[in-house]
């Protein structure tokens, strides 16, 4: 027991403070366990300030939950939904091609070398195909899209839960597979949604590393880039990278400290995306044609391409692929902007969202399915817009 006297307006007043115990063991249970007295509101914070999840176990549980549902939701019709879409057929014939001729380094697409795109998302179907042995099911093509989406909405409730923010994770995954553009293509077979996976999980272990220091979040980061990059290419590489950047020169976070966990990042993004092209290039057994062939795509990277469009051509889409929720994000990107000081997580999705739109505004090619890429960011910052206004 503690007492102190001070002196009131000089008169010598003298006032004895409350008594200190100090309880030999703290015995209340954690926020979110079972039986726990805490006041904790619908928004994740207790007692006005917001309180980080302890409990990993039930993180991972409620995260796997979310994910769950999304499955669930999205497999509703695989196996019967017509295939229309060249992208799709592309990606189902050359999986089908592996597993009947066992070319799995040389994807195959009506017998000739496809080359324009790395072969994850061939292996990964091809993969399924061999495991389930149906050969001919839609269902079983397009399963691998509709688990990387539940994962990419487990990712961003997950980021959310992280922050202590579990109701904005719940609406960002909510929000997320059901814009417009997710409800069109989250059930295809096709290589975007796989990319936008990786592309987010590179972004948000990055900017864990950023913010923290540490070396591992930097580590993953590099795995993750690594294998966008064997998805969809450079898209894998550069989206990210410039997302990070404008985050780091936003906050001026980058320092001396962190050079050598990027570095060690981006050659373990190397390893695992360079090799294969190696192989083509420079392997003894690669016939000369199909070397050919892939010298000739690489050089058709840089070219304008077939869909060409107006450099504000993804500013106008962008309110159309967001619906129901464009107003929403509207005014999520003007209140974010505001209160960018307080907010590092709405900074952190404006960042994101603003240099993948500037990003692909610049690109000479213009198609629509390409603001995929920026579902996630605009999930998170018209989630965390919702979670204060409603």
């Amino acid at each position: 027991q503690r007492s102190t006297r001070t002196q009131d307006g000089g008169r010598g007043h003298s006032h004895v403070t409350e008594s200190i115990r100090e309880p030999k063991c703290d015995t209340r249970p954690e926020p979110g366990s079972q039986g726990s007295q805490t006041s904790t509101g619908a928004d994740g914070t207790t007692g006005g300030i917001v309180q980080p999840i302890s409990r990993p176990a039930w993180a991972l549980r409620s995260a796997l939950a979310v994910a769950v549902l999304i499955i669930l939701a999205f497999g509703v019709g695989i196996q019967t939904q017509v295939m229309s879409r060249q992208q799709e057929l592309r990606v189902t014939l050359t999986a089908r091609d592996m597993v009947q001729t066992r070319r799995f380094l040389i994807p195959h697409f009506l017998d000739e070398p496809r080359l324009q795109k790395p072969p994850l998302m061939y292996w990964i179907v091809a993969g399924v195909y061999e495991t389930t042995g149906a050969l001919w099911s839609p269902g079983a093509a397009r399963f691998p899209t509709v688990v990387a989406l539940g994962f990419l909405g487990a990712l961003l409730y997950g980021y959310a839960l992280r922050e202590g923010q579990r109701r904005l994770g719940l609406f960002a995954a909510g929000i997320l597979v059901t814009f417009m553009l997710i409800q069109r293509l989250g059930r295809q077979a096709e290589t975007d949604i796989a990319l936008i996976l990786f592309v987010s999980l590179t972004v948000l272990t990055a900017v864990t590393g950023l913010r923290t220091g540490k070396t591992v979040p930097w580590l993953l980061a590099g795995l993750f880039m690594g294998m966008g990059f064997m998805t969809k290419g450079l898209a894998g590489v550069a989206m990210p990278a410039v997302a990070v950047l404008t985050l780091g020169l936003w906050e001026r976070r980058f320092r001396k400290q962190h050079v050598p966990a990027v570095a060690l990042a981006l050659l373990l993004a190397a390893c695992i995306g360079l090799p294969w092209y190696a192989y083509l290039r420079y392997g003894s057994g690669v016939p000369q044609e199909t070397q050919a062939i892939l010298s000739k795509e690489v050089d058709a990277i840089a070219s304008s391409g077939r869909h060409t469009g107006s450099w504000f051509y993804y500013f106008l889409r962008l309110p159309a692929v967001t619906l129901p929720w464009s107003a929403a994000l509207i005014l999520g990107v003007f209140d974010g902007w505001r209160k960018r000081r307080d907010e590092p997580l709405a900074r952190m999705a404006l960042a994101w969202l603003a240099s993948t739109v500037l990003v692909l505004s610049c690109l000479h090619q213009k198609q629509g399915h390409y603001m995929l890429l920026a579902m996630p960011p605009a999930a998170l910052i018209t989630a965390w817009w919702c979670q204060r206004t409603l």
